[in-house]
Formats: structure tokens, sequence, C-alpha cells
């Protein structure tokens, strides 16, 4: 059986994990949203701390041209001139555990009058706040943009400070019912977390 700890609809104090990427070995700060007790193990949900983005590049020269999101390995490829034109925001984009992570903070104005789109993605259609546009050529652009829900992942925690994402296999119907159990009482909503 599992069991939702008493604070487990909210941390009394933040708590920040390492997420190792078993891929690549390289970590990612994340915070612990809530915690459950399972089989005498801890899990949790996690936040990134940084925020994820989305690179999508596109024809600015036609207003019908599709959006293809870029890997973060062919995000690599343009780093330094999408940081370029970042530079002027105290913003940039790097690279970490296979994500883009939006490093510093978008100026106010960015959230003005916000522009937002919906994709579709593998977990259903996604709606994204976008934050800076950057036009390398008349006919080669990119947009930065922001999930407005971020993902939130399932993790075991293991100690000191760590914790190892986990895949579909690993989480049986007992340990979904309680992770979805968990967020109803976080959010008052059945709400769905990245598996």
């Amino acid at each position: 059986m599992s069991e939702v700890l008493e604070d487990g609809e909210m941390l009394a104090e933040a708590v920040v994990v390492e997420l190792v990427d078993p891929k690549t070995g390289e970590g990612l700060a994340a915070e612990v949203q809530l915690e459950i007790e399972y089989k005498d193990r801890i899990y949790g949900l996690l936040i990134p701390v940084d925020p994820i983005v989305k690179v999508l590049s596109y024809d600015p020269s036609d207003d019908d041209s599709e959006l293809v999101e870029m890997e973060p390995d062919e995000f690599v490829e343009i780093a330094t001139f999408v940081n370029g034109k970042l530079a002027k925001f105290k913003c940039s984009v790097e690279v970490h555990a296979d994500e883009c992570i939006l490093i510093g903070e978008p100026p106010e104005s960015v959230y003005d009058d916000p522009e937002t789109l919906e994709v579709e993605t593998e977990a259903g259609e996604q709606e994204l706040l976008i934050l800076f546009e950057v036009k390398k050529k008349r006919k080669i652009g990119y947009l930065i943009a922001l999930p407005t829900i971020p993902p939130m992942w399932p993790a075991e925690l293991l100690e000191d400070g760590q914790a190892c994402l986990l895949d579909d296999q690993d989480i049986d119907e007992e340990l979904d019912a309680a992770f979805k159990q968990a967020v109803e009482m976080m959010l008052g909503e059945d709400d769905d977390y990245d598996e």
C-alpha cells in the first residue's frame, strides 16, 4: 500500500534535489513538490528549478510557416547565435541533462502582452508562452517559448540529495494511483504529471 505523507501536499520548505540523467550522468536541479512513501521507498514529483523552454525554428517570411521544435543537441549548434541575441535581456539558454533551460530572469516587459501558441506534443496539447523571437536571416528564425504549465516528473528520491527519474516500466498501477492521489490533494483537481 502507499501512503501520502502528512505534509505531502506542500512541503514546508522548498527541497531541491539533483535529478540525474542516467544516459549522460548530468544533473538538473529540481524542486520536490510532494513526497509519497511506497514499499519502503520515497518518491516525489519534481519540477525543474530553472524553467525548461522549447526552442522552435520557423520561417519568418512565411505567415504559414511550420514551427519545428529543436532537440537539445540541435540547439547546441545555434546556441552562440541565440544567446548573443538574448544577452541584452541578461538571459541565455543552456542544455542540461538533455533539456533546454532558461538562465536568467526575462524583463517584466516580456509578460506585458504575452503571445501564446498551442502545440501538439506526445502528451497532448500544450500551451506555450513566447518569450523571445530571434531572427537569423530572412527565412530563418527561432522562438524561445515557455510551457505555461511546467513539467512535473515522477522520481525516486535517493540519499545525498539526488533523485532518479522513473520510466513507465518503473511505475506500477499502485504507484501510479498514489501519485495521482497526491496530485489531486495538492492541486485540488485531477491533473497529470509527465511519465
